[in-house]
């Protein structure tokens, strides 16, 4: 028997994830984590946008559900949507794309025997256009950030891989880049709308946010005000970088919490004023208590909404978690 929940990696695409849920029947909860995931399931592409709040996902015991799952603020550039155009939805994405792009897409998902790799063929494609690198080269020539300079590498290096026509080192073949039809990518930015351009703040933001910087400090950081910097995390994280900060924080919490440290020692590490304080942020955010969350017993009045999961995880960020 499969296990429910299994998840890698990306080969592909840098600090993505690649992760298949097979539907047990139990409720589940899928908490904000700042991610946005490209879905296969029910044989239909979906994008999830990122969460403020948990989701409740629904699907039939048996059911299967592919996603590659973006690090923050990397997925809504590279799929051609600001991020809080998809805020708390779940889009189809022929909803975002052109019609006929997305059904040869669907076609070539419906036939592949592993759908996770097709979903990072089409990431990939969309990094190998060359479109994005060139805007994150463009911007670093303004701007220079270390970050983005990374992440032009690594778009490089996915680059270099699709050319090769090859994931990793004895990995098996995948489809080139004609696989989704006949001919060539049918927009010259590769499958899609064009790739919007990268913003090397958005790198600089997650690690600042995530060490817990205040946003006033970030924003002079990076030379920019505060509400400059506001609206460049709504388009790459559908929110603002506080609210940012809280999911991070809560998913750094909850980790804690789930290695069995004390819930006021959880509190102090992850930079919450008391206990109270973490309870409060994490029914605001999850929706359930932190006893309930961690005992992953059903709350009171939950009922599965939408058209299944965003993502799943067995660890809090991105998660899948019983409550």
């Amino acid at each position: 028997m499969s296990e429910p929940y299994r998840e890698r990696p990306s080969a592909a695409v840098r600090g993505a994830v690649v992760w298949t849920r097979t539907a047990t029947g139990e409720p589940g909860r899928v908490l904000p984590d700042g991610c946005v995931d490209l879905l296969w399931m029910g044989g239909r592409l979906l994008v999830a946008g990122p969460d403020t709040r948990a989701h409740l996902p629904s699907q039939a015991p048996g059911d299967r559900c592919s996603g590659l799952r973006f690090a923050p603020g990397t997925g809504p550039p590279l799929l051609g949507v600001p991020a809080h155009e998809l805020r708390d939805r779940r889009v189809p994405l022929d909803a975002l794309w052109p019609g006929p792009v997305v059904r040869r897409l669907t076609e070539h998902l419906a036939a592949a025997p592993l759908p996770g790799r097709a979903l990072e063929r089409i990431a990939l494609e969309r990094l190998a256009a060359g479109q994005l690198a060139s805007d994150r080269l463009a911007a670093d020539r303004l701007a220079p950030d270390r970050l983005a300079a990374d992440h032009l590498a690594a778009d490089r290096l996915a680059a270099d891989q699709l050319a090769s026509d090859r994931l990793a080192p004895g990995r098996t073949r995948q489809p080139g880049p004609g696989a989704y039809g006949p001919g060539p990518s049918p927009l010259p930015y590769g499958p899609g709308p064009r790739p919007l351009p990268y913003d090397p703040v958005i790198a600089r933001t997650v690690e600042a946010m995530r060490a817990g910087l205040p946003v006033a400090t970030l924003a002079a950081d990076v030379g920019l005000g505060e509400r400059q910097l506001h609206r460049r995390c709504l388009n790459a994280f559908g929110y603002g970088p506080k609210t940012l900060a809280r999911v991070l924080r809560m998913n750094r919490a909850l980790e804690s919490a789930r290695a069995g440290r004390p819930y006021a020692e959880v509190a102090a590490e992850a930079g919450y004023a008391d206990q109270a304080h973490l309870a409060r942020e994490v029914k605001s955010l999850a929706g359930v208590p932190l006893g309930v969350l961690l005992r992953g017993a059903p709350a009171a009045g939950d009922q599965p909404a939408g058209s299944g999961a965003k993502r799943s995880t067995p660890l809090p960020s991105g998660s899948w978690t019983m409550a």
